[in-house]
């Protein structure tokens, strides 16, 4: 044997010993357990105790005169780059939303007369007819979230059976109106 493997020997008879590890129930070890462990525990000085003094009348009632601007008085800025992301978020157009399928297929006509016959049912939401070759569809509405969409999708399901709430890049303002 390579050296090596005796060390492995060694330390696998070693591991297997029996330990000197005492066998007691588990109710006689709580009341006996004792350790102290103010050793380890942080130390806290104490601090003094703030006296309290009486003030006169006079000086317990003191109105300030003066007004001390703080260095720390930070509303002009605040206001300025509060201002500045009103600026960038009125720029936003378009976030993740969802819109109503309600037909998918190669047939433009078919895609026209759903577009014609959504915006009939539904004027408030905008139909978008979508050619992406070679399919067409027809998607309605700007929703935000999916529970808006639900609503008018339960409307939609009677006419299209077929109809399906997906998500799409939706446009903000539109959005916003059909609430």
């Amino acid at each position: 044997m390579n050296r090596y493997a005796l060390v492995m020997l060694v330390a696998l008879l070693a591991s297997c010993a029996n330990k000197n590890v005492p066998q007691t129930t588990i109710s006689s070890d709580i009341n006996r357990f004792q350790e102290d462990l103010s050793d380890v525990r942080p130390k806290f000085a104490v601090a003094p105790s703030p006296t309290i003094t009486e003030k006169k009348p006079e000086e317990a009632i003191s109105t300030p005169t003066t007004i001390v601007k703080s260095s720390l008085d930070v509303t002009k800025r605040l206001e300025t780059a509060l201002d500045t992301i009103s600026q960038l978020n009125k720029a936003i157009r378009y976030a993740q939303g969802y819109r109503i399928q309600i037909y998918s297929g190669s047939d433009r006509r078919k895609a026209e007369n759903a577009k014609s016959a959504s915006y009939q049912l539904f004027p408030k939401l905008t139909p978008y007819l979508i050619y992406n070759q070679p399919t067409y569809r027809v998607k309605a509405g700007d929703f935000l979230d999916r529970i808006e969409a639900e609503k008018y999708f339960v409307a939609f399901k009677t006419t299209y059976p077929n109809a399906l709430v997906v998500p799409d890049k939706v446009e903000i303002r539109k959005s916003v109106s059909n609430n």
